[in-house]
């Protein structure tokens, strides 16, 4: 970790209460080689969707932030020639219905995969009206925000 990221953990584990914590996702995007640099602290891992219907799960990084006092965090490194990015929280998978079903990681994968070949804004859209028919007329029990992420051709 570089030593402006190690000074903004101490902060946060110095200013954390015990029962406190936060998960994040950072990613920074290197357009000319084409490569993410990532960490993923204790969040849902983003899902790269390729155009082939392959995927992988972004994961490389290390635990929640503000549990320990120093806990080293790996980088991760992908490249993004084709695909879609798609980063979401818990309560995307979360939303349960009627059945006390999640929608969950797996409908989730088919959901991207269906629909890998549309623009960030359809894909959002139709998440938006997929996960309401899926709870129905359920309580949203935690908040749902995703984020689809694609080259532009």
């Amino acid at each position: 970790m570089g030593n402006s990221l190690q000074s903004s953990y101490e902060l946060l584990w110095e200013s954390s209460s015990d029962n406190r914590f936060v998960t994040a996702f950072y990613g920074v995007f290197d357009e000319q080689h084409r490569m993410l640099t990532y960490c993923n602290a204790g969040h849902n891992p983003p899902v790269l969707m390729r155009n082939d219907g392959e995927y992988e799960l972004l994961e490389t990084g290390g635990p929640v932030l503000g549990v320990f006092e120093d806990f080293p965090l790996e980088e991760g490194h992908i490249e993004l020639n084709d695909g879609l990015l798609f980063c979401y929280t818990d309560g995307t998978l979360d939303a349960t219905n009627k059945l006390e079903e999640p929608f969950g990681m797996d409908r989730l994968i088919e959901f991207l995969k269906t629909h890998r070949r549309f623009g960030p804004r359809r894909i959002c859209t139709a998440l938006r009206r997929e996960l309401k028919e899926h709870v129905d007329e359920m309580p949203q029990i935690d908040d749902m925000t995703f984020l689809a992420l694609k080259r532009q051709l």
